[in-house]
């Protein structure tokens, strides 16, 4: 039996759809916020400078969006689809051009349709449910994914037909989010407990984290994928992040990290260097245990 989800084509939804940017280019993805925070740095005179020397403007980002709502080629290619690329708002290339992108730059070496699911603000679990129905659809040689933070949660809100994230909220907004813990002792009075910042907790984001991508290796097995993924704690002679280098929000990572990004995955891919959920575990603190 393949490790896929149940197949649900919600999983293969992009959260974005509600954005209603669906085959559009756009110069905003969340308008005003993000709109609205470009005028605010321009407006200062250090912040001004950095986005100066740094080329941002208003008009040079432009945000090509598919059918499906995602920053990519059309899927109907299928034929010329070689590899996934996925990951959160540093893989869709918040703040950057199309042609700096590692996802692009990827592709075009690998001459295949550009194909980048990445989400904003998504975690391990949001990129294995994308992965559960675009790869059985699009059938690619290889996937990659440059790894989203680990102290992050999100679901599908049924109701609101989209993905929510803890990092849409502030603290104070995950601290509301209680429940009762009546289970402890029926005999007590139930007290509110904090059900989001104890999700988040180290005890319980790794299990998410490396369940998640055991089910992602496992499915990209099942249909002959090779799975090739980039830690944010990797360290290569190679270096991903370059100090000062910041998309047009002043907040993720430039064109000279994305490029570092490229030619990481490029190298991986020149050495076979796929993910092995066993050989990672094997360098792994627990492993003598």
């Amino acid at each position: 039996m393949r490790p896929t989800l149940s197949r649900k084509q919600v999983w293969g939804k992009s959260p974005l759809h509600h954005l209603n940017h669906a085959e559009k280019s756009v110069n905003w993805v969340y308008d005003p916020k993000e709109k609205d925070q470009f005028y605010y740095h321009i407006g200062k005179k250090q912040t001004k400078s950095t986005m100066t020397s740094l080329g941002w403007t208003a008009e040079n980002v432009i945000y090509s969006m598919n059918a499906q709502s995602y920053r990519s080629d059309s899927f109907e290619d299928y034929k010329n689809i070689k590899v996934i690329t996925a990951g959160c708002s540093q893989t869709f290339g918040i703040g950057m051009n199309e042609q700096s992108l590692w996802t692009k730059r990827l592709c075009d070496w690998l001459d295949s349709s550009h194909v980048n699911l990445g989400i904003p603000g998504t975690d391990w679990a949001g990129i294995g449910k994308r992965l559960s129905w675009w790869i059985p659809e699009l059938k690619p040689e290889i996937v990659c994914i440059y790894a989203p933070p680990t102290h992050r949660f999100s679901w599908w809100a049924v109701t609101q037909d989209t993905e929510y994230s803890t990092t849409n909220y502030s603290e104070e907004e995950l601290l509301k989010a209680t429940i009762n813990n009546r289970h402890v002792d029926p005999a007590l009075t139930p007290v509110k407990y904090p059900l989001l910042i104890d999700i988040l907790d180290d005890v319980n984001v790794d299990y998410y984290r490396n369940s998640s991508m055991e089910y992602i290796s496992n499915l990209c097995k099942s249909f002959d994928a090779e799975l090739y993924i980039i830690r944010r704690d990797e360290h290569t002679e190679l270096g991903l992040r370059v100090e000062g280098d910041l998309a047009r929000d002043l907040s993720h990572f430039g064109r000279k990290t994305h490029k570092n990004i490229y030619e990481r995955f490029k190298e991986k891919i020149d050495s076979k260097e796929t993910f092995s959920s066993r050989k990672n575990w094997k360098k792994s603190k627990f492993a003598k245990r």
